[in-house]
């Protein structure tokens, strides 16, 4: 059977092309976009492809087309998440030194990491010279079998590293060395400060000898005197028992290597795992027997319902938990069906009901009456379903760094890939089935980076949160929250986001407290100001932040919280 079955050719063109590029991009990574691009000119019109060509949905025949082939790419898109699984498992640098010649071999990975071609001579490495001793210890003594170090590749820039160095009995004659990038976060160094029972003050002097920093710049970065270091450096070699420091700092590379061999039950996953948090997850039975998983955060007694977004998930920092616990606030985080770990709804249909009626089953679960629901930018439309079937007992609604219905005039107002989620969402579900679930595939190779720059634009706000290791840590997990089973998610949830829900809007008559970032991408604060100020409503109140965009959560949280504040006590 032909691919272009299900089409009439003499009408047919812009969605063949379509269906073609969508061929290419599940046998290349790299077609992407040029499948994006097929895309826009299949729904926009316009010089900038922000104009629907389209009035409504596509024919019923178009649709059968489109998923047809969905099913088709599907198979071949599950079979290379498969291999994308192994590589994200299997990626990282691994050496091997011959002893008898003395050359490196190397795989794809270390070439990437050590940019150097293989074979190479082992002086050539760009190694730092107390790895390089570290290396030829082993070398030179056959008892000596595995040992984990800190390593620094000296490249354009100095990246530390893990390496575990191994004398492998089925490698004879030769030194295998594994090599893993380490980022130092601050969770990382909170664990080697309670293992070791250092000060706070003491894991930031730590936290520059793993850096390979001499005392004078630690003094210098730290802002104190050369004695307060020497005093609390010679305290850190007492309680690690060692007598000297790199001692101790092939110590904290030992203890870092034993929490990532189970980083998630002793400090969650790392952000290139792909794996969504289990840390405080607990589960609620619905009525048909099935689950979904939520999250407490926080420890106050005023509960909040908090409605997690697309991407950003209900994920936050220790910091922004304690502030709220302090303010006397917890929030109360469901999974909606087909996240993270949350069983996914019957059918498409049944969807937004499930969303609602897994809220109610959490508050009765836990006893709560009424409390104020709060939400994230694509957790709108829901905040305001739930909220309406709340009644009386919802306290209101506090929408931070969210959005308005979407109707097509207000699409050039939208950031180009939400643009294209909206638009096929508006075509064909079958569509945005095909859409996201190659682009699923493809950045799940290209990492969760990748993933989080496409709605970030060009906010200079939004994009240094991604080189904020704790910060892109929280937003990845949001990425692997909406990964974790399948594409079939991005329909069920884009169908009602981006679709016409005016109507739950209008009939919510509770107070509303608006807090958005002037920068956002995702959704223009314009357009979100004018349909607000069409609503004309006296219990509608906006706080609109200067130096923000679509990360209110990570970035501004005294801001966030008083917003809590301010809308509990309305």
């Amino acid at each position: 059977m032909a691919w272009y079955t299900g089409f009439h050719m003499a009408d047919a063109e812009p969605t063949l092309r379509l269906i073609d590029a969508a061929y290419k991009v599940a046998d290349e990574a790299e077609h992407l976009e040029k499948f994006y691009d097929e895309i826009e000119s299949y729904l926009f019109r316009g010089l900038k492809k922000n104009k629907l060509k389209h009035d409504g949905p596509a024919p019923i025949e178009e649709q059968t087309g489109i998923e047809r082939h969905t099913h088709r790419i599907s198979r071949l898109v599950a079979r290379s998440i498969e291999e994308a699984d192994h590589i994200v498992q299997t990626n990282h640098a691994v050496l091997i030194l011959s002893e008898r010649s003395r050359l490196v071999t190397g795989n794809e990975a270390a070439r990437s990491l050590l940019a150097c071609r293989f074979p190479c001579a082992f002086e050539d490495l760009p190694f730092d010279h107390e790895a390089v001793a570290n290396i030829r210890e082993v070398a030179q003594n056959a008892f000596l079998k595995d040992q984990v170090c800190l390593i620094s590749v000296e490249t354009e820039q100095v990246h530390p590293c893990l390496a575990l160095i191994q004398r492998p009995a089925q490698e004879n004659g030769s030194i295998r060395i594994s090599i893993s990038y380490i980022e130092w976060s601050k969770e990382l160094l909170e664990q080697i400060g309670t293992a070791l029972q250092l000060s706070n003050s003491e894991i930031e002097i730590l936290e520059g000898y793993l850096y390979k920093r001499s005392q004078k710049e630690i003094a210098q970065q730290r802002e104190r005197s050369l004695e307060t270091v020497k005093v609390q450096s010679k305290s850190i070699l007492r309680k690690a028992r060692a007598s000297k420091m790199s001692e101790v700092v092939q110590l904290a590379a030992g203890i870092a290597y034993l929490y990532r061999l189970d980083p998630v039950e002793r400090m969650g996953p790392s952000a290139d795992e792909w794996i969504t948090p289990k840390t405080g997850l607990r589960y609620c039975r619905r009525k048909d027997g099935s689950k979904f998983g939520w999250y407490k955060i926080g420890s106050g007694q005023i509960p909040i319902l908090f409605v997690h977004g697309l991407v950003q998930g209900p994920f936050f920092s220790g910091n922004f938990a304690r502030k709220m616990s302090d303010a006397g606030f917890h929030l109360l985080c469901p999974s909606r069906p087909g996240f993270g770990y949350s069983d996914p709804s019957l059918s498409r249909e049944s969807y937004t009901t499930t969303v609602v009626e897994d809220a109610l089953t959490l508050l009765e679960s836990e006893k709560i009456e009424s409390c104020v629901v709060m939400n994230q930018q694509g957790g709108t439309n829901h905040s305001f379903r739930i909220a309406n079937a709340l009644g009386s007992r919802c306290l209101g609604l506090y929408l931070v760094d969210s959005g308005v219905p979407t109707s097509p005039e207000d699409l050039e107002h939208i950031e180009r890939n939400s643009r294209i989620l909206a638009g096929a969402a508006m075509r064909a579900p079958s569509l945005l089935k095909m859409v996201t679930g190659i682009g699923r595939r493809v950045y799940r190779k290209r990492g969760a980076r990748a993933l989080l720059e496409l709605p970030f634009g060009n906010c200079p706000y939004d994009l240094a949160t991604l080189d904020n290791a704790d910060m892109f840590r929280l937003q990845a997990f949001g990425v692997f929250h909406v990964t974790q089973q399948s594409s079939e998610i991005w329909v069920r949830e884009g169908m009602p986001m981006m679709n016409d829900w005016s109507d739950e809007f209008q009939a919510y008559n509770g107070r509303q407290y608006w807090l958005q970032g002037a920068l956002s991408t995702i959704m223009e604060i314009g357009v979100i100001q004018r349909y607000l100020k069409r609503c004309a409503s006296p219990n509608i109140e906006m706080n609109v932040l200067p130096d923000a965009g679509n990360t209110l959560y990570y970035t501004h949280e005294d801001e966030i919280i008083e917003g809590m504040k301010k809308i509990h006590a309305a």
